[in-house]
């Protein structure tokens, strides 16, 4: 008869057990909100789950890349817009000392500063940084592309590199998001229309002057043509960044799908087990009563 007794009482152990672990992961559930736990609890969803979370941190990482590159971007077109008005200005100072109105010697100096500020704001405009780095040197980035030579009389050929920078949007795609600066203000004639509207007010030139507003305004309009460039490469990366930003939300809806758990279903459950715990204690307690009346007798 012990021995019975001794096996309901493994039987029961054994069941007890059970029923403890399923009330426990009921807990955890309805706690937790999360359907797994462990692997164990859904070794092809876990799977899933890892697969899903690896390609938001792919998306992610994409989404960092365009952030980045929108920056530069974004600064590029900003100093290109400060560009164009610095070359309007110059349009304007050239028309002044044409219209035939300027006169005086005084004047003439004056306006010789004006072109030659313009000048040197133009250079500090082409050395602009963004996070410490030349946005137009190229691919390298650590090298201020241009400076003046000793007398303010030329800038010095471009110092930067012929590369570019890029950065991926996508799993197969890199775009620039640098400009070479000899592109930008020297085979555009931005510098050379500069220095010839500045000779020409300090020859008092008037056909000189004609030229520099003929080329002023070329220099402008292909000011204006890399600011479109700018933009139209600053909405291709803001379009792949809703892209991905889709793509994660959608990612993440099927995680939660698989993780998350249907919490009215989950306390059902809780409840059920709470019940099936508080069967096995009463039985066990059964058990144990009929084992001591047994030893007693």
């Amino acid at each position: 008869m012990r021995v019975t007794n001794y096996a309901h009482m493994q039987n029961w152990l054994k069941s007890q057990r059970k029923v403890l672990e399923r009330l426990n992961r009921a807990e955890l559930s309805v706690m937790s909100e999360k359907a797994l736990q462990v692997p164990s609890d859904n070794p092809a969803g876990m799977s899933r789950v890892i697969n899903l979370n690896q390609q938001v941190r792919k998306q992610n990482n994409f989404n960092t890349a365009i952030q980045d590159g929108l920056g530069w971007l974004k600064m590029e077109e900003l100093t290109m817009d400060s560009v164009s008005d610095a070359l309007a200005d110059a349009k304007e100072l050239a028309l002044t000392a044409v219209n035939g109105t300027i006169t005086s010697q005084e004047s003439y100096s004056l306006m010789i500063i004006q072109a030659d500020e313009l000048i040197e704001y133009v250079v500090s405009l082409a050395n602009t940084t963004y996070g410490g780095q030349y946005i137009f040197s190229g691919d390298t980035t650590d090298i201020m592309p241009f400076k003046l030579n000793s007398g303010g009389t030329a800038v010095e050929p471009y110092a930067g590199g012929n590369g570019a920078l890029k950065r991926q949007i996508q799993e197969d795609q890199s775009v620039a998001v640098t400009y070479r600066g000899d592109e930008l203000f020297e085979d555009s004639g931005v510098f050379a229309s500069l220095f010839k509207l500045k000779e020409g007010l300090a020859t008092q030139n008037t056909d000189l002057l004609q030229e520099a507003i003929g080329d002023l305004d070329n220099s402008f309009t292909k000011a204006v043509e890399f600011q479109g460039s700018m933009g139209i490469r600053i909405n291709q990366f803001e379009s792949m960044e809703e892209m991905h930003t889709d793509q994660i939300d959608y990612l993440e809806t099927l995680i939660t799908s698989i993780e998350d758990v249907d919490i009215v279903q989950a306390i059902t459950d809780l409840k059920s087990e709470q019940t099936t715990y508080a069967a096995v204690l009463a039985v066990g307690a059964q058990i144990m009563n009929v084992s001591l009346l047994d030893y007693l007798k």
